[in-house]
């Protein structure tokens, strides 16, 4: 039995199953060096100009096109989808001490991701 089967008895399908999804698609969002998200590569580059620059507190927003609907109403599948974010970045040795994410919804038409990072 895994962890979660223990602390919930039944864990099995439908909400754990759509979550599991959620969590992925943080991860993929990101991705890793091996396999690069959609947001790898502006990251990579906010990282590497904020360097040079010696800048270590600063945001990148990202658009992002995962069920946005969902990822508006500030619930659990916000917070799954950036615990997933937040997982990718961790492989690549940024961790949530150094990041902070906000869902952007600014303009009403897109969905983004605020990265906030300082270093």
């Amino acid at each position: 039995m895994s962890l979660r089967e223990d602390y919930s008895g039944v864990c099995t399908g439908g909400f754990h199953d759509d979550m599991a999804t959620v969590f992925q698609a943080g991860i993929d969002f990101v991705g890793t060096s091996g396999s690069p998200g959609v947001a790898y590569a502006q990251l990579q580059t906010a990282l590497n100009n904020s360097s040079a620059a010696g800048v270590r507190v600063f945001t990148v927003t990202i658009e992002t096109s995962f069920e946005t609907d969902n990822l508006r109403l500030n619930g659990v599948h916000q917070e799954t989808y950036f615990n997933g974010i937040i997982d990718a970045l961790s492989h690549e040795g940024i961790y949530s001490t150094y990041v902070t994410l906000a869902l952007n919804i600014s303009d009403t038409l897109t969905t983004s991701v605020d990265f906030k990072f300082s270093l």
